[in-house]
């Protein structure tokens, strides 16, 4: 009595593992920059909370309305500055998909499943062809 293993299955598991390899190869470059953004986040959230939390004490030491003001438009500032920092940090993680996508195709334009003719030339050529049948 023959195994079901010498029918063929083992290959068909190679194929499927061959497959997932190739596969998480793809998805290599996006798990990375979805971890990156992921890294960023949460260093942004931890400078954010250090600032809020550090506030009070900031404006705690202000003796006069300018010395609040001041402090505040520095807060506010260090905000958009670390929001900028870390935006650009997400974006250029991205980025490297993108230009990873653009080495893929070569600089050659990726085309459709379904050609047509683009020249009149072939257009001519399909005419005679059909022109060319009899019936029977």
């Amino acid at each position: 009595m023959r195994n079901a293993m010498d029918n063929g299955f083992p290959n068909a598991g190679e194929g499927l593992f061959l497959g997932l390899g190739a596969t998480a190869q793809l998805m290599d470059p996006w798990l990375k920059a979805w971890a990156r953004a992921g890294a960023e986040c949460a260093r942004l959230s931890s400078r954010r909370a250090r600032a809020y939390l550090e506030l009070p004490e900031q404006l705690g030491r202000c003796r006069t309305p300018q010395d609040c003001a001041h402090e505040t438009t520095e807060f506010w500032q260090a905000m958009f500055r670390d929001y900028a920092e870390s935006s650009q940090r997400i974006a250029s993680g991205w980025s490297v998909i993108l230009e990873s996508g653009q080495q893929a195709t070569d600089g050659k334009p990726q085309r459709d499943f379904i050609t047509f003719p683009e020249t009149g030339e072939e257009v001519r050529d399909v005419e005679r062809d059909r022109n060319s049948r009899r019936a029977a």
